[in-house]
C-alpha cells in the first residue's frame, strides 16, 4: 500500500515557508505493510511513528459506524481506518477536509 499525504499550503499563523517545505519533504510516499496482516491498532502505531509531527501525543481512540479513529489534540488531526482498509485524515494538516491517504 502507498500512503500519500496532501501537500501543505500556507495557512494563517504559519511562521515560515521553510516549515511548510520541511513537512512536504517529510510526507513523501511511504510503503506500509498490508493492513490485513497488521490490524488497525498497529497501522495507527506505524503511522504515528512515521509521521510524529502529524500524529503527536496520545491519540484518543474512538469508533463511529465503520470507522476506527484516533484524534490527536496536540496537532488537531484525526486518523481513521474504515472496515475496507481505507485510511483517512481530517484536521489542521488537511485544512479540515477529509483526505484519503491510502487503501489496503
Amino acid at each position: 500500500m502507498s500512503l500519500v499525504l496532501p501537500p501543505v499550503t500556507a495557512r494563517r499563523g504559519a511562521t515560515s515557508l521553510d516549515e511548510i517545505q520541511v513537512i512536504n519533504m517529510a510526507c513523501q510516499d511511504v510503503v506500509i505493510p498490508d493492513l490485513a496482516e497488521l490490524g488497525k491498532p498497529k497501522v495507527f502505531s506505524y503511522l504515528e511513528g512515521v509521521y510524529p509531527h502529524l500524529f503527536k501525543g496520545l491519540g484518543v481512540a474512538g469508533q463511529s459506524a465503520q470507522y476506527s479513529y484516533r484524534f490527536y489534540a496536540q496537532t488537531g488531526n484525526y486518523l481513521a481506518i474504515d472496515d475496507m482498509g481505507t485510511i483517512f485524515m481530517l484536521g489542521s494538516f488537511t485544512n479540515n477536509a477529509v483526505a484519503t491517504l491510502g487503501t489496503g
